[in-house]
């Protein structure tokens, strides 16, 4: 099981470092850009901190710090919830996703602006798209494990 468990750490790590790769981005374009932290307005690109981005990056810390608790204690009713916590990160990613197509198809002059406030060709080519992508699949792979998992096993000693 620690094996898996690894493999869970690995899935969700990867999804963590993407996420946070991007904000750190957003962060230095705001900054550049003239951007002071509690300037939320005025500035060419939008303030991370009101990006769902940033949620969702924070949200994927909590769920790779409950993977690692999840690897040392292995107790599956934590797996349960590290699930239930991915579902809702999945959900809200992809909810963001949907937005940023709502607005890709609507009437629009000049280049789409995505999430990040800079110009892309799609919502495919946008760091949400990825962060869903990384959040469905950390996911599903949360769920298999807990399907997988025995439902009257006990920790490794």
């Amino acid at each position: 099981m620690k094996k898996i468990l690894s493999l869970q750490i690995l899935v969700i790590a990867a999804g963590t470092a993407f996420a946070w790769s991007a904000v750190f981005g957003d962060f230095s374009r705001f900054f550049s850009a003239g951007g002071q932290l509690t300037q939320f307005s005025g500035c060419r690109f939008p303030n991370p901190l009101a990006t769902p981005c940033f949620y969702g990056a924070a949200a994927f810390v909590l769920a790779l710090a409950g993977a690692v608790l999840l690897w040392q204690r292995q107790k599956r009713s934590w797996q349960k919830n590290l699930v239930w916590l991915l579902f809702c990160g999945s959900l809200f990613a992809w909810g963001v996703n949907a937005w940023e197509f709502y607005k890709f198809f609507q009437p629009h002059t000049g280049a789409y602006i995505g999430c990040s406030g800079l110009p892309a060709k799609s919502p495919f080519y946008t760091p949400c798209f990825t962060g869903a992508c990384f959040y469905l699949a950390a996911f599903l792979f949360s769920l298999w494990l807990l399907k997988k998992w025995p439902v009257n096993s006990k920790p490794a000693q």
